[in-house]
Order: structure tokens, then sequence, then C-alpha cells
């Protein structure tokens, strides 16, 4: 036990070795607050307070709930099992398998990611009676912005039946002589709450759930059925709840529900940290905990790790813009005011520039300034943060003519990625050789290697006989009108471009997807490039290719032309593709990202 503890500081160890009842960890930046709650999950269980099976430690993300258990698995010895540490949707996705049979909820019900769950009602768009948000032109124009609207609010635990019942009552509330702004404002909730019940009654015939679904069902089921409630709280008598700050509503009702009445309910979190609230995040919970238990332990955390006092000074003064809103404005007696315990002086610099242009020339002779003042900086110690993504791409072209290497860590943009434009206009021409488009940037992928003469040939050709670029090439090639080598690669590609079609309604989009990728050599062209663009092109195949197994699960005959079909609906709909990234992975890069992004990534 003296390993265990041994390195924490006072008020890490307060928080660590608290026995019984709520306790809230106020934990700023840099605190160790990771190390905190392995630490009391391992403690508990040395101490024979809780065994692994009671112990239920929820945070928000996978990487989180993963880096956590690791710690744990170091500090308990060897053979402890059953630990439940995760993320709020996997436990409740885990619970609602086990107990969802008595609120009627299917044992086997399909979960759906956000694509998924447009994509089904986008299949059954004839069932909403729309008129206030009945679009022109492409009608599911307003689909993306109905279920992110369904999803806030099933983060505040708001059901269709209860978003009936508000409708309801504004409308008794109406005045008898209604402005036209009120009649108006009546028409537009009415028809949501509508929408909302539609959509939710096609994911109940389907069996399936959103994730926003996830919580209220589960709130459902601990509210309603006292016998799965009394399961859950007797399995789990320690609840320790990672990022508080980010939970919503529903997830706040859901763990007092589990925790109570022992209430051995662990909270840690900032709420100068609080940044989801466009993700239906609520900094009400963090503010309402200490109403909610008013004989909370409070324990602060303020000795940090990781910056030097001079950064901490300045970071502690701009917060002060979000008084009274604060819980350090509300508690007099609460001092959040960071120390390091960092020798070093900081250099915090605020340059202001006439211009874009002149502010992104600017940070890559800053960066490069910097690599020549300190030899031994990696690339990697350098980092650009931007409020979106579009902001991101002004930097791009100063740090390539200044050769810095860089990596933008999007989070969304899967689909705009090089390698599968390329390979999306195989698959295009596959199914129609017509897409002329498709056809040219065929034509002019550096792999095939055709002269700019030759392209321009075809394209005029096609342009004088009212043909496509397909016929177009076998014309200009028939008439002699290309060089013998250029006339063997356009023949090659179009004899392969046959046999692949030929191919196409026989197999599994995910099979097919790679012998297309290997027939054309494309693979063994992506083989043959940089290091660097060869990892990144491969992570992006690798995150199509897992879009593509999605779509073979929902299909009876998943093949080519019913992909295509299912994916111009989805990019109509604006959607270009979610990407997962690995900010540590890869080589030596500046790396560049959103604010949000950055969230979870610094280091202790």
């Amino acid at each position: 036990m003296a390993n265990l503890l041994e390195n924490a500081n006072p008020e890490q160890l307060s928080a660590i070795t608290h026995r019984e009842g709520p306790l809230m960890i106020v934990a700023g930046a840099g605190t160790g607050k990771t190390s905190v709650i392995t630490q009391r999950i391992a403690w508990l269980i040395e101490q024979g307070l809780a065994t692994p099976e009671n112990i239920l430690a929820l945070t928000f993300t996978d990487k989180a709930a993963g880096e956590m258990e690791e710690r744990v698995d170091l500090l308990l010895p060897f053979g402890y099992a059953n630990l439940q540490i995760s993320t709020f949707h996997a436990f409740a996705e885990m619970t609602l398998r086990e107990w969802g049979v008595e609120i009627g909820l299917a044992k086997d019900f399909t979960l759906l990611a956000e694509l998924d769950a447009w994509l089904l009602t986008r299949q059954h768009w004839d069932r909403f009676q729309l008129n206030y948000y009945k679009p022109m032109g492409n009608p599911t124009k307003y689909l993306r912005g109905l279920l992110s609207h369904f999803s806030r609010a099933k983060d505040a635990a708001i059901t269709p039946a209860m978003y009936r019942d508000f409708v309801t009552q504004k409308e008794r509330d109406m005045p008898a002589n209604p402005t036209a702004e009120e009649q108006d404002e009546l028409v537009r909730a009415k028809e949501l709450a509508g929408a909302y019940e539609t959509y939710q009654a096609i994911l109940q015939e389907n069996d399936a759930c959103d994730f926003g679904d996830l919580m209220v069902y589960l709130l459902e089921l601990l509210r309603r059925r006292p016998r799965a409630l009394n399961a859950i709280r007797e399995r789990f008598t320690y609840v320790l709840v990672d990022e508080f700050q980010d939970t919503n509503q529903a997830q706040y009702e859901i763990v007092k529900l589990v925790a109570a009445p022992k209430n051995n309910l662990t909270i840690v979190g900032d709420d100068d940290q609080a940044i989801y609230k466009f993700r239906g995040a609520s900094i009400e919970n963090i503010l309402r905990f200490s109403a909610d238990y008013p004989d909370a332990k409070k324990v602060v955390l303020t000795r940090n790790y990781r910056s030097v006092q001079p950064i901490l000074d300045k970071a502690h003064g701009f917060i002060q813009a979000n008084n009274p809103r604060r819980l350090e404005a509300s508690d007099p007696t609460l001092n959040k005011k960071l120390s390091s315990e960092k020798e070093g002086q900081g250099n915090v610099e605020h340059l202001h520039f006439p211009s874009l242009e002149d502010e992104v020339d600017a940070v890559a002779m800053k960066i490069m300034e910097l690599k020549q003042l300190h030899p031994d900086a990696e690339w990697s110690d350098f980092g650009i943060l931007v409020r979106g993504n579009d902001a991101a791409n002004p930097f791009l072209g100063p740090l390539e003519r200044a050769g810095i290497p860089y990596r933008f860590h999007a989070l969304s943009g899967l689909y705009t990625k090089r390698v599968l434009l390329d390979l999306l206009a195989f698959l295009r021409v596959i199914d129609d050789p017509y897409d002329g488009p498709s056809t040219y940037r065929l034509l002019t992928l550096p792999i095939h290697a055709i002269p700019v003469e030759a392209i321009v040939a075809v394209t005029h050709e096609a342009h004088k006989k009212g043909k496509s670029l397909t016929d177009a090439c076998e014309l200009v090639r028939a008439a002699g009108g290309f060089t013998p080598e250029v006339a063997d690669k356009i023949g090659s590609l179009l004899s392969t471009l046959t046999k692949l079609r030929e191919d196409a309604p026989k197999m599994r989009i995910t099979e097919f997807f790679l012998k297309v990728a290997k027939d054309t050599g494309y693979l063994h062209w992506l083989n043959q490039q940089k290091e660097q663009q060869k990892l990144e092109d491969f992570r992006y195949l690798q995150q199509f290719y897992e879009r593509l197994k999605r779509f073979e699960e929902r299909q009876d005959h998943p093949v080519l032309r019913r992909f295509l079909e299912e994916f111009k609906h989805e990019r109509d709909a604006g959607e270009d593709g979610s990407l997962a990234q690995d900010v540590e992975a890869g080589p030596d890069v500046v790396s560049i990202m959103t604010v949000h992004g950055s969230k979870g990534l610094e280091s202790r």
C-alpha cells in the first residue's frame, strides 16, 4: 500500500483515501486527476471496501477508459478482473442488453451510428408530415438538422411523449388573440413534436436505438423497474465519474439513481474545462452537485505538473471572464488557482497581424525560428490550434513552402481525401462507364502517366462527337491518335475496368473494393509513396473499409451498385465522412487540429 500512495500529494491522498459518501474532486488542468481516480479504485479494492465487480467507473471516450483500465491493472495484484471501466454509452448498452426486456426493448437491438440513423430515417421519409420544415428541392434537406434536434432532446432526457406534452401545454397557454409570431412558433413546435414521435416509431419498428436512446432507455429502466435498479445498485456500490463537467442531464440522473441510497459517488471534473455544451453537456451538473449532495467531501487539486507558473497565471486570469458562472465565483471558500511543480519560465505572446495571410506566414516563420533556437526540439513539439476545420486550411500552404512537415487532424472529411477520391472514381466508372468526371480523374492519375496531350485529344474527341470519355478513348486509339506506349496504357486501363465490371454484381463490396485497389495497380502505387504519405493513406483506406463493412451488415445483397446509391444519398446530405485520428501515431510532424479535437490529448 505504501507504493500505491507514495507519490500522492496531500490533496490527492485525501481524495484517494476517502472511504464512504459523496466526493467531489475539483481537478484543474494537469493536476493528476487520472492518477487519483485509478489510485482510488485500487485503494478501495486493497482496503476491502469493494471488490472489482462493485466498482463502476465512467468516462467519455474509449481511449480514456482504456488508459484508466491499463493504469488500474498496473496498480492491482495479478488476477483481478471484472472491473467495469467504460464510457457512459458502453455501460448503458451493456445494461440494456441484460435488462432492456423489462421495458420492452429487444436484447438484440441494433445500435445505430449517426449515419445509420440518417439512412434508416431517409428510407421512411414519406412518413414525416412536414409543412413548416418542408424543403424546396432536396426532400431530405433538413433531415440531419432534425436528427440533431432529437439527439439534444434525448441528452436532456426528453422523450417524444414529454415533448408532445410540452407542446400541448404551450397551446393551452396561448393567449386568446395570439400574434402571427406566436402562431408560427406553435405550428413549428407541433411539427417537431410529430416528427420526433415518427422518428422514434421508426427506430422501435426496426428494433434499433441511436446513441441518445441508450441514455433515455437506461433512465427509463432505472425509474420504472425497481427490480432492475436494485440489482444494479447491489452490484455497483461505488461509482466514479471522470470529466463530470461534460455530462448531460440524462447521464447525471442515471449516476444519481445508481449511486443512491449509499451515495458512494465520486465525481472528478473542472467547470473551467467544460467545452462540450454544443453536444448537450450541462455545466449546471457540476454547479448543482454541491446542492444535491450538501454533505459531500470536497477536494481541490491545484498542484500542476504540466506547465510552468507564468502560463498558469495567464490561464487563471483569462478564465475569470467566465464569472459568475464558475465554481470558484459561486463558492468563496474555493480557490482553484493552480501552482506549478515545474521550474522554468513560460512565454505567452499575443501576436496580431493586419491580415490572415500575414498571420499564417508569421506562424510558419515562428515555428522555423523556434526550431533553429532549439535544435533538439522535434516537429511534434509544435502544434497549431484552430477554431474549426476550415480555419486550418490557410496554414497548410505556408507550412509546405517552409518545408515544415505537418498533419491536419480533422475530425471529418474522410471522403475528401485524395486516396478515396481516386478509388471512388474507379468504382463509379466501373458502375457507369459514362461518368465523365470520374473517367477524367482516372485518366489524369499519376499511376497511369498518360501525357496531357493524349488527355486533351480524348476530351476534344468526346466534345466533337458527343461521346463519353470512355468511347472517345476507344475512337482515338482506333484512329491511331496515340503513341504505341500511350495506346497500351489506355487499352490496359479500359480492359481492367471491363473485367472488373463483370465481377461487380457478383462480389460483396468489401471484397470488390480490395480487388479494385489491387487489380488497377493503385495499391502497388501507394506502396511506392513516401512513408508519411503511405501511412496516412492506408489509415484512410482502413477507415473507409470499415464504412463498407457497416453497409454490408445492413444489406442482403451488398454489391457495388447498391453501395454507390446509398453513398450518393449520404453525400447529398452533406456528409463528408468522420475521421479517426491518432495524434500520437505516425512520423514526427507539426499537429494542426481544432481546440475541441485537442481535448484530452494533454500529457501529464
